[in-house]
């Protein structure tokens, strides 16, 4: 009886949880912010004109459910930009591809700023009086903006590790001249237009729902490369889908972004980084889950690919280099995702 009863306990946990994010999810939808009514009079031709100083607090509120949801403990507050930073940020988009900006302008209304974001950036989808989504914004931490392009990538990518001693993990996607606060606005802003741009094309697993079958996932032309289905959801994500390299990617479940404390120490990292080699996913943080998947892909393939700039990770033990992991595209286990992403972002 003793073992039924913490038996129904775990499963009433789970359930509430699931419940409460269920809810929040309602909240959200329900929001004046994520409706194109709220963004009527926000129009803008130019991309890099989207930009503004200042977010209106309903974007607060939202942002406020959102990390209650995915429970994060920052609270979100508004930032103002000011005149140097905001000159960064422009010319950090105006050198994106032609081909790129035509695709993301239409599907973008406005870019805003804020402080305890908890992450780098979010998109906010916005819908029609149907429930589709039309347009989306981007929201972005200012504090994870104070850093040079290589600054932020190796900040980025050690959060999954605790310090250890004579260790140090090194990025590098840009060289110099281009290493400023501005290139790394654009590669975190790519990412986050990589969950909106491809939207109409069914290619990764809507965030907002659970799969019942592998048959649910295979309908994605993106996710059916990598994901699998594991359980009903049960509160636990990491339980419902998992990757179809987790033998070979033992370590993946464990590599969990911006939350400290991180679950791995950095004595860690190379072997991480290892196994990542030995899988279809092109970055560490696309192996977290089926959405940052597709759209971390997407915002290396246009830098990589199209807009000719380096990636590359560099564990270093006592100052000298471990192991180091490259960009993929050129490589065999990258080639379905790459001839995905040419055909829809030609």
């Amino acid at each position: 009886m003793k073992h039924l009863y913490f038996l129904c306990l775990i499963i009433f946990i789970a359930c509430a949880h699931q419940t409460r994010q269920e809810q929040i999810n309602r909240k959200i939808k329900k929001l004046k912010v994520v409706s194109s009514d709220f963004w009527q009079t926000w129009k803008s031709d130019k991309l890099e004109d989207k930009i503004y100083p200042l977010a209106p607090q309903d974007i607060i509120e939202y942002l406020e459910l959102m990390n209650k949801r995915d429970g994060f403990k920052e609270k979100p507050q508004v930032a103002q930009l000011d005149h140097i930073r905001m000159n960064e940020m422009i010319n950090g988009l105006k050198i994106l591809p032609p081909q790129i900006k035509k695709i993301i302008n239409p599907q973008l209304t406005a870019i805003f700023f804020v402080k305890d974001l908890g992450g780098s950036a979010i998109v906010m989808g916005i819908h029609d009086s149907k429930g589709k989504e039309v347009s989306s914004v981007a929201i972005f931490d200012v504090d994870a903006l104070d850093k040079t392009a290589n600054e932020w990538c190796s900040w980025k990518e050690s959060t999954p590790f605790t310090p250890a001693e004579g260790y140090r993990l090194k990025c590098t996607i840009e060289n110099y001249p281009n290493n400023n606060r501005g290139s790394a606005f654009r590669y975190i802003f790519l990412h986050e237009m990589g969950h909106v741009i491809l939207k109409e094309y069914k290619l990764d697993f809507p965030w907002d729902r659970y799969a019942t079958s592998q048959a649910d996932i295979d309908e994605y032309e993106f996710s059916k490369i990598s994901w699998r289905y594991l359980a009903p959801f049960n509160g636990n994500p990491k339980e419902h889908m998992g990757s179809a390299f987790d033998q070979l990617f033992s370590l993946r479940k464990d590599v969990v972004y911006y939350k400290p404390p991180a679950k791995l120490d950095m004595t860690k990292a190379s072997d991480s980084y290892q196994q990542l080699a030995q899988t279809n996913f092109t970055t560490m943080y696309g192996a977290t889950n089926y959405n940052d998947d597709l759209a971390d892909s997407v915002a290396n393939y246009i830098h990589v690919v199209l807009m000719k700039r380096p990636f590359s990770i560099q564990i270093l033990k006592n100052q000298k280099v471990i192991y180091t992991y490259h960009d993929c595209w050129n490589e065999q286990r990258c080639q379905e995702k790459k001839q995905i992403l040419a055909k829809y972002l030609k």
